[in-house]
């Protein structure tokens, strides 16, 4: 069993409709979200990171697991662009190195 979008959904329904159900309840859709998007990056890695419609779908599912714990992704577009002014971000490819 896996997560799949509303309308692929429709598209097994008009195949099979024993196929298709709903999750049970919050927990367990948390729980196909969390799947989902493990599927969903292994999907962009398996690309090699050059597929936009990879990277759309592990947004979707990182939105969508978002509004599920009440964060909206407006809220976490301001937090990376906050968090961007105080500590940079990542663009410029800065590794650390500890000396040991």
């Amino acid at each position: 069993m896996k997560l799949v979008r509303e309308n692929i959904a429709k598209r097994i329904l008009a195949e099979d409709a024993t196929q298709i159900s709903q999750a049970s309840d919050n927990t367990e859709f948390l729980m196909f979200l969390k799947l989902k998007l493990s599927e969903e990056l292994d999907e962009l890695r398996e690309s090699n990171y050059s597929d936009v419609n990879e990277f759309a779908d592990v947004l979707e599912v990182l939105e969508t697991l978002a509004e599920q714990h009440g964060l909206s992704f407006s809220k976490i577009l301001e937090a990376k662009h906050n968090k961007a002014q105080v500590e940079g971000d990542l663009k410029r490819g800065l590794i650390y190195k500890k000396l040991t």
